[in-house]
């Protein structure tokens, strides 16, 4: 076929080889036609040249149509008149004789000179750019010259080429757009003359059939080797070594390969592997179908972690920058591409398949790899370990065997925007001290668990999407560490997040919702930053921390959850603050199992059962809390020992706070206020400390004390609730001291059947009806309270405030008091079974 170059300056050649790429393929295919059914020359000749010039003239859109397609046709009946070369001048062309003509614009016909063949050479010294060059192949072969000989250039500032000439495969040498010679007597000189053509200096064009490592090994630098489609049966491995040399596939006008060009080998012929090695600074392999057979499966250990993996399909080695696009890689039970040393090459748009590792980087490497398909691997899609960097982009992995990414050594590689699949491992493995980045990966489909990080990793997890894990979406063990940020972690089976080991992850905006299980959990002795996450929707609770874990938790929502909101347990000593735990079914709270968490300044609202239960004997500190509108807002239990201080409880219908079962809680400057049943009750055997609390505005009872409730009361402002402002029942033996008991909806004090205890040193005033009062069987001491008069401005006071009651189903106790105030109370004389201490006092 020739080849269509026009005009003699790079300028003109450049614009009409826009042209020449557009009716290539119909030029050819009319003249393969033409020349194959005209019997003659000379009707060959006239064929041609109508249908050249007719296509080109139906076809130009540029200014420049009408000179072009002029200069076309007459250049193609320089092409005719060579037709008949022949030596005897016989009408048949030599189909043996391979040919190169030159298009120029000057009118003219019959044979082209020597002079022209020589400007020929001169334009292909000067070599057209890549992008031309490129094209140019895409068009199809062009076949060299017959007559090889050295061609000197018009032009002083040419360099002169030698033109190949086929023979010459054959014999020692071969000059290609180089000074120098080649060798190729190693490289089967019989086999490359029949599967070969040079397209110009630096392409050669290649049949099914070659023998490519030999071709390869031959070629000098700077050579694009064009695999015409087919099959390739290769007994030794490909390396390419030698800088700038590419090997894609034929492609049509478009830049798309016209067949399959699939190159095979067997682990027979290629015991060690790979069957390509490229190891060259530079160059590319493109469009390229790659299968390597026959490697034997190497038995699994049973205690090894991954599958020993030794033979590669594809390998890239030394500090070799090639780009590899387009391929299909295929090698079962082995490696189907493998990155080491100081390698920093390209792999785009690659498919590979059927591999027991997909991609391995190892050592130094730091490849750029994007837009690929990883499937049906049995152990790894990605493989990166040692020193690596670089970066894996935008793929697809699927159905692997332990797991889609396994990351380990130092490896700083960055894994992002990927979609993780079905896999009957894990999403991805982080280990052995790597500091990977996963950002923005999409993780769902089967496997355990999304993201599982350990033995002193230090990755950065961020902005990824983990759903649907059988397992846990992140779980973070064995003195590991790292980042995770932003991430979306949903409807995982066990914990949605899980830290364990001595862990120190820093988990930061994380939004984790909808799981089968608890949100977040921490075990074991893990200590790590828990800040600013949202866990919601699980059906356990928002986040679980058990064993003896220390996390610092802050600033984080818990929500939403239908049991708990977070459930601290086992000894930990979590340090829960700034959070909010709000709108869970069951608790906000749980602490229980001797954990003893620090909380403080959390919210903790709207709840439907319950604010805050500690029981099994829980203790901790809980300091400046929001605790309110919860069914209940604190439960004590079963021998909890805690400190509250300072905190809010308001707005439960159920109650405030409860002690009940032994508990020795103790409360200091609180404000309890606004609750149904009691503010404070203290039920059963409790036994708490109650001192300088605010206790006002109870539905009911300001302090419920029953049962045989003890504990210490003192120094309490119990107001304004809606019956009495303590009631002391049951069995109970308070000691109830100093306090202030003002403007209650019933008696001030108290105290009925067997109750005992001590009523010592409290001041009441204004309650609605009683100061105190106090049941026949009662045997609780009372001294030194004092009944104040009602105040003289304001409806603080009902009309009965400050009396001491005198029935005959109560004992009254006679308490100072001043005729002045225009207090009314009784003699005292059924007094019997209570102590009468003090002396009158006049105020």
């Amino acid at each position: 076929y020739p080849s269509l170059v026009c005009d003699h300056s790079k300028t003109q050649r450049e614009r009409s080889l826009r042209t020449q790429s557009l009716h290539r393929n119909s030029l050819l295919s009319e003249m393969d036609s033409t020349i194959a059914q005209s019997p003659t020359n000379a009707q060959r000749k006239s064929a041609f040249v109508h249908q050249q010039a007719a296509m080109l003239q139906n076809s130009q859109r540029s200014e420049r149509s009408t000179s072009i397609t002029d200069s076309l046709f007459q250049s193609a009946q320089g092409l005719m008149n060579r037709l008949s070369f022949g030596a005897n001048g016989n009408d048949s062309i030599q189909q043996d004789v391979p040919f190169l003509v030159e298009f120029s614009n000057s009118p003219r016909s019959g044979a082209h000179t020597q002079a022209e063949l020589q400007n020929v050479a001169c334009r292909r010294a000067s070599d057209p750019t890549e992008a031309e060059r490129l094209q140019m192949i895409s068009r199809g072969p062009v076949l060299p010259i017959k007559n090889t000989q050295d061609v000197k250039c018009d032009s002083p500032d040419s360099t002169p080429i030698t033109t190949p000439d086929p023979s010459a495969i054959g014999n020692n040498t071969s000059t290609l757009g180089s000074s120098s010679p080649v060798n190729l007597a190693g490289a089967g000189a019989e086999n490359v003359m029949a599967h070969t053509a040079w397209l110009d200096a630096k392409t050669l064009r290649v049949e099914p059939g070659a023998n490519l490592p030999k071709i390869v090994k031959a070629v000098p630098k700077g050579t694009t080797i064009v695999l015409a489609p087919g099959e390739y049966k290769q007994t030794a491995s490909i390396r390419v070594s030698t800088d700038q040399i590419s090997l894609i596939a034929e492609c049509d006008i478009e830049g798309r390969p016209l067949g399959a060009v699939i190159i095979t080998g067997d682990a027979a012929d290629i015991p060690k592997g790979p069957l390509l090695n490229v190891s060259s600074p530079s160059g590319s392999i493109r469009d390229l179908t790659l299968h390597l057979t026959g490697v034997e499966k190497v038995p699994r250990d049973e205690s090894a972690k991954l599958r020993p993996v030794m033979v590669s399909c594809v390998a890239v080695t030394k500090q070799s920058n090639a780009s590899f696009v387009g391929l299909d890689i295929t090698s079962p039970n082995a490696r189907g591409f493998e990155i080491r040393s100081r390698a920093t090459p390209s792999v785009s748009r690659c498919t590979i398949r059927d591999t027991i590792i997909g991609i391995g980087i190892a050592d130094d490497a730091a490849p750029i790899v994007e837009g690929c398909v990883l499937g049906v691997c049995a152990s790894l899609s990605v493989q990166v370990s040692g020193n690596t960097r670089g970066e894996v982009t935008n793929c697809i992995f699927e159905s692997a065997g332990d797991a889609c990414i396994c990351a380990g050594g130092e490896s700083k590689t960055r894994l992002a925007h990927n979609k993780v699949l079905d896999t009957n491992g894990c999403g991805a493995i982080v280990g052995e001290c790597a500091q990977v980045t996963l950002e923005g990966n999409v993780i769902d489909g089967n496997h355990v668990n999304g993201i599982q990080v350990g033995h002193r990793a230090r990755p950065t997890v961020r902005g990824n999407i983990i759903e649907g894990s059988k397992g846990s979406g992140i779980v973070v063990y064995d003195k590991a560490a790292g980042l995770y940020v932003n991430n979306k972690v949903s409807r995982c089976t066990l914990a949605c997040v899980g830290v364990r080991d001595k862990a120190e992850p820093h988990l930061l905006g994380n939004t984790i919702f909808d799981g089968s299980g608890s949100g977040v959990v921490s075990v074991g002795s893990a200590e790590f930053v828990m800040e600013g996450n949202t866990v919601s929707g699980h059906a356990g609770a928002g986040m679980k921390v058990q064993g003896m874990s220390k996390p610092l938790v802050d600033g984080n929502r818990f929500c939403n959850n239908l049991a708990y909101g977070v459930w601290v347990q086992d000894e930990s000593s979590v340090t829960l603050q700034n959070n909010t735990m709000e709108g869970n079914i069951k608790v906000g709270l749980l602490v229980s199992h001797l954990a003893e968490p620090f909380v403080s300044n959390n919210t903790i609202k709207d709840n439907k059962h319950t604010g805050v239960i500690l029981q099994n004997f829980a203790g901790g500190e809980f300091r400046d809390n929001q605790i309110c509108n919860n069914g209940a807002n604190v439960q004590l239990l079963n021998g909890c020992n805690a400190l509250f201080e300072g905190n809010t409880i308001r707005g439960a219908p159920g109650g405030g706070v409860l002690f009940r079962n032994e508990t020795t809680c103790t409360l200091r400057k609180n404000m309890i206020s606004d609750n149904g049943f009691a503010n404070l009750a203290v039920m059963h055997s409790a036994n708490p400390t109650v001192e300088n609390n605010d206790i006002r505005n109870g539905s009911e009872r300001g302090i419920h004390i029953h049962c045989e409730a003890r504990g210490f009361y003192s120094g309490n402002r119990v107001t304004r609730n809606g019956t009495q402002g303590i009631f002391i029942g049951g069995k109970a033996a308070p000691a109830v001291t100093r306090n202030h008991v003002e403007a209650n909806g019933g008696c001030g004090i108290m105290v009925s059947r067997e109750a005992g205890g001590r009523v010592v040193d409290n001041r009441l005033q204004g309650n609605k009806y009683d100061s105190v009062q106090t049941a026949e069987s009662a045997t609780t001491e009372l001294s030194g309270n004092q009944a104040l008069p009602v105040p003289r401005i304001g409806p603080l006071c009902p009309p009965h405030a400050g009396r001491l009651s005198n029935s005959d189903s109560f004992v009254m106790i006679q308490n100072p008091f001043a005729k002045a105030a225009g207090l009314c109370i009784g003699d005292g004389s059924r007094g019997r079974r209570s102590s009468l201490i003090g002396t009158p006092t006049v105020y």
